[in-house]
């Protein structure tokens, strides 16, 4: 057993980044916990996202969400309070990896955020990064591949969201199927992408997905 901690800007960001990466994490026994900075709150709902986060949370099977309420659109304001924050439960918690956003980002929530994680983090064995919607220059050495019944689970924890997927926001149910499967044959042959299929054993029916991460290191035991 493994204790995952994953570190995010808002919810639904560590969803969108590695739903499936998540559940194969908690279906093979690693408690998985997820820092989430800010309550993903706007002028229309000043609450944010919490529930809806607690929910997703369940379906993928998340032991305990820490919020940190921090202010959305804020955080390059109070980069160092978040820091002292995300330590003070990485040295509670004492995970042996860590998963955050990756650095280059549009959206100055996420780049704060990474930033600020990569620091706090210093001390972890493995620290492994995953893009979201406004990642730019992202080029993935790591790629984490699921059948159906994972990316099942992806879009039902994302389909909690519906406040985002209302409003038309970042989740995009149908675009975020279509770049799970096929963005991957910018990487790789499709004579590797069948290999791997039949390593997964999956028949001609069955979709493959995939979930793109960047390593930035990874210590074995």
């Amino acid at each position: 057993m493994k204790k995952i901690l994953v570190i995010v800007a808002h919810p639904d960001d560590a969803e969108l980044g590695m739903g499936m990466k998540i559940k194969s994490h908690t279906q093979n026994g690693d408690v998985v916990k997820i820092i989430v900075v800010t309550n993903g709150e706007y002028k229309d709902s000043p609450k944010g996202r919490i529930l809806e986060a607690k929910k997703s949370a369940k379906i993928l099977g998340v032991k305990e969400l820490f919020f940190l309420g921090f202010s959305c659109g804020h955080l390059n304001e109070v980069s160092d309070q978040i820091r002292l924050e995300i330590e003070k439960i990485i040295k509670k918690e004492d995970p042996d990896m860590i998963y955050t956003i990756f650095s280059k980002d549009l959206h100055i929530d996420h780049e704060v955020v990474s930033r600020q994680a990569v620091t706090a983090a210093r001390s972890i064995p493995s620290l492994v990064m995953f893009r979201v919607a406004n990642s730019h220059d992202f080029n993935p050495n790591f790629f984490f591949c699921g059948g159906e019944e994972l990316f099942r689970f992806k879009i039902k924890a994302l389909s909690c969201y519906k406040s985002e997927i209302k409003k038309r926001g970042t989740i995009d149910l149908v675009a975020m199927k279509a770049l799970s499967k096929y963005e991957i044959q910018r990487y790789f042959h499709h004579s590797l992408v069948s290999r791997i299929r039949v390593n997964k054993k999956l028949n001609n029916k069955d979709n493959l997905y995939f979930e793109p991460f960047f390593v930035e290191r990874l210590i074995s035991d």
